[in-house]
């Protein structure tokens, strides 16, 4: 029987098959010939269906077979019950042919109108725009439950597992409302009289759905139902049984999701307060807990506070009818905590909505006459959090308040920043009219430099709030305030910098200027100098990788060259970056009286011991004031040999020494100034003769900016690395390029055939290899004399200083 009905299905596939290859626009004789080709494709059958929309996917050309099979799609889907028999005829097969079937007929009836769109163009057919389509499709959904319920009720078997699984996707890929709307609304109506439905309904939702659907489908019904008493009908106790149901009401839609609307709370929590009381006061446990952290309060927004205090008076309304007695101790010592915390912070607004929650609290759970009472400023968000607690907030209350948090600026703040506060109507009266007193004006901080965020906006005070903002196009105002703090946030957090610097070094590196923000380029660079300056190792690795991977611009391999010679030439020296005034706290004009006497004494007692003491011998050299640690020696192997190992590999796709001169010559510069910001330090000796090695294979390039960069280099090794190191290891390197400097000097006087670009610039090139050739002969002078034999910069003569100088201008 089985192999009579395979061999059925196969002739049924080859014959759809071979009726779309033969079809065009002479295949019908007559109206009988289409009735019959219509009617097969028609067929309320899995595989014609899915041969009918494939077959019109592979039609890119517009045609009479094109437009044959899209109007029998759109039969299929809007005029016939050819789809609602099909959906039906699933909910009676078996398990193993659902598990075949299923997800290829999922997959096709959710794409369909990609589909389409994707063959038809700018020419789409507006029955298969997506709301209409989904529309159309979640009411042929609902006609199918009706079946279901009949059979249920005669006593037959029906499976739900394709229709849920179809519903779950369609509400997650953005048709929430149309599946609450046009599906659920009707479902929860009649589970109110009828069990049978309210089985189909938890079924749908939690027993027969998938794990990945469960929260779309729970969240919309949540948020859009208004009955609390009805959700029970459709998850029934399964947020006892089932893990993510516990963890969605209990945790994920309270303390990790953000909701403007009341309704998602006052349902969740009337739901566990009338089925599941242990799981009501964790749920609110949570929530307190949250609500009363010190350490949490700092990272969170105003509008997400906001929404744990209006959780917690949602959640003390449904307490005034339980017994909480066995927690009563537990939420006191809570709240205790949470008043004392909302009384010492700073900002308004947090303080305001933190007493109230506080103050309705102390009345539940001290319900003798130990009534307190803050001085609370009443504003809209006062006013419906308390409407919240005595059940008074009407639906216009709710948008309102939906529409100031939405307003709101969510970005993470800390403690101690003030947030704007959300205007009333009082604050907006009279703010033209001349005002005769002063005390109105707000002072304005003259102390506090505008160079660095001139916004409005916030500042980001974390590194991860200033990463996030920079990844938001969108938000240009925020955009441009991350961009212009990024370089003092970075600096400001140089000791917990190093675990992200990569990943930021990365977002800056191929940030676009898409929001026209001024001085980008600047903004730019001195954030990403700033990055290399505080976590060297990591940065430099990563800059000296991307400076020879694909794809990258010119612009951006110079930008790699520049950042790493900033950085280093910051790191070799001795001055510090300026710090904001914003950022210094001022010492009290006592403590800085005390620290002047302090000094006065101590000076005196010292000037009394050393007109005391005899001297038995001289006097040691006092220490160069000018000397300090170089803190660029210990990465400078980072910032160097990465540079140089992988110009003449066979995998880079930059032809450095081909056209990209430029490029070339920029990298030679900065090999030689890194070099020289790590003078006479152990490492410079290894450094110079792998450099002197890397210059000769440039002594001869066709391009005179190369050359003049080749000669530039060889000074730098020669101003960097011991002269007796030079003298004892790379003295056959030195005798070359002193043969080679001397040759291209006299090359170049005896060129006549230059034109006068050319003869200009080799005149230029001329100049600076004579330069090279009198500061080899001071340090071979310098060698010969004895005196090299000490490695200090300090002992190098003044002319060599002077010919430095020559070539750094």
């Amino acid at each position: 029987m089985s192999e009579t009905f395979e061999t059925s299905v196969e002739e049924k596939i080859r014959r759809s098959r071979q009726m779309i290859d033969s079809l065009n626009a002479n295949s019908f004789a007559d109206k009988s010939c289409e009735d019959v080709f219509d009617d097969h494709f028609l067929e309320p059958d899995f595989n014609v269906f899915v041969i009918l929309v494939n077959s019109f996917g592979d039609l890119k050309e517009n045609s009479y077979k094109r437009n044959k099979l899209l109007s029998l799609i759109t039969r299929y889907v809007y005029c016939e019950h050819t789809l609602k028999t099909l959906l039906t005829k699933t909910c009676h097969m078996s398990d193993n042919e659902l598990r075949i079937i299923g997800p290829k007929l999922e997959t096709i009836l959710v794409t369909i109108p990609e589909i389409v769109s994707n063959n038809l163009k700018t020419n789409n057919s507006h029955r298969f725009e997506r709301n209409l389509y989904f529309k159309r499709l979640v009411q042929t959904m609902c006609l199918c439950f009706e079946d279901v319920f009949e059979s249920i009720a005669n006593s037959e078997d029906s499976s739900l597992q394709l229709l849920s699984s179809l519903l779950g996707r369609i509400a997650l890929i953005g048709f929430t409302d149309i599946v609450f709307n046009e599906l659920m609304a009707k479902v929860i109506a009649k589970c109110e009289k009828d069990f049978i439905w309210r089985r189909i309904a938890y079924r749908v939702v939690v027993c027969q759905q998938k794990s990945e659907y469960i929260e779309v489908l729970v969240k919309s019904i949540l948020c859009l139902q208004t009955n609390y008493e009805s959700i029970v009908w459709i998850i029934g106790s399964s947020v006892e049984t089932n893990n993510k149901m516990k963890f969605l009401l209990t945790n994920k839609f309270l303390l990790i999701n953000e909701f403007q609307s009341d309704l998602i709370l006052i349902n969740i929590f009337g739901y566990l307060s009338r089925n599941c009381l242990q799981l009501f006061f964790t749920a609110f446990d949570n929530v307190l807990n949250s609500w009363s952290n010190s350490s949490a309060i700092k990272y969170r927004s105003y509008s997400q506070h906001l929404y744990l205090s209006r959780a917690l008076m949602i959640g003390s309304r449904f307490m005034k009818d339980i017994d909480f007695s066995e927690v009563t101790d537990k939420f006191r010592r809570l709240t205790m905590n949470g008043i004392e915390l909302h009384l010492k912070n700073s900002q308004m607004d947090f303080r305001n909505i933190g007493l109230t929650v506080g103050q309705t609290l102390m009345s539940l759970f001290y319900r003798e006459n130990n009534k307190i009472d803050f001085d609370i400023e009443e504003n809209d968000e006062i006013k419906h959090l308390n409407d919240l607690f005595l059940n008074n907030c009407n639906e216009k209350d709710v948008d309102i308040i939906g529409h100031k948090i939405s307003s709101l600026n969510t970005n993470d703040t800390n403690g101690e920043e003030v947030l704007p506060n959300v205007s009333n109507g009082k604050e907006d009266k009279n703010l033209d009219s001349d005002d005769d007193e002063d005390s109105d004006l707000i002072p304005y901080d003259m102390s506090v430099s505008g160079d660095t965020c001139t916004s409005d906006a916030k500042r980001p005070v974390y590194l991860r709030d200033c990463m996030e903002g920079l990844q938001d196009y969108e938000k240009v105002e925020w955009f441009t305030t991350c961009l212009r703090c990024a370089e003092q946030v970075i600096r400001s957090h140089s000791d917990s910098v190093e675990e992200i610097s990569v990943g930021f070094m990365q977002l800056l590196f191929r940030l676009d200027d898409n929001c026209a923000v001024e001085d980008f380029i600047g903004l730019r660079l001195r954030a990403m100098i700033s990055l290399c300056v505080c976590s060297p190792k990591s940065v430099a690795d990563y800059l000296c990788q991307q400076f020879y991977a694909p794809n990258y611009t010119i612009r951006q391999r110079l930008d790699v060259l520049e950042v790493l010679l900033a950085s280093s030439t910051e790191l070799s020296s001795n001055v510090k970056q300026n710090v904001n005034k914003s950022d210094v706290k001022e010492i009290p004009l006592t403590n800085y009286e005390e620290k002047i006497a302090d000094n006065h004494w101590t000076q005196i007692v010292k000037n009394r011991i050393e007109s005391k003491t005899r001297v038995l011998t001289h006097k040691t050299k006092p220490l160069d004031e000018k000397a300090f640690v170089n803190r660029f020696v210990p990465f400078a192997a980072h910032f160097f040999f990465p540079l140089m190992k992988n110009i003449f590999g066979n995998e880079i796709k930059v032809y450095f020494l081909e056209d990209d001169d430029y490029v070339l010559g920029r990298l030679l510069y900065t090999l030689g100034l890194i070099l020289k910001n790590a003078s006479f330090a152990p490492i410079s000796s290894k450094m110079g003769k792998e450099f002197l090695e890397f210059i000769m294979a440039f002594r001869y390039h066709s391009s005179v900016f190369v050359r003049e960069a080749a000669i530039f280099a060889f000074c730098m090794v020669l101003m960097s690395v011991p002269p007796i190191y030079l003298h004892n290891e790379m003295s056959l390197q030195m005798v070359e390029l002193q043969l080679w400097l001397k040759v291209f000097i006299y090359n170049c006087l005896q060129s006549t055939y230059l034109d006068i670009t050319e003869r200009e610039a080799n005149s230029q090139c001329v100049q600076k290899a004579w330069t090279a050739l009198q500061l080899l002969k001071e340090v071979i002078r310098y060698l010969s004399d004895g005196t090299g034999i000490q490695c200090g910069r300090e002992e190098l003569p003044t002319d060599t200083l002077r010919v430095t100088a020559d070539l750094l201008n």
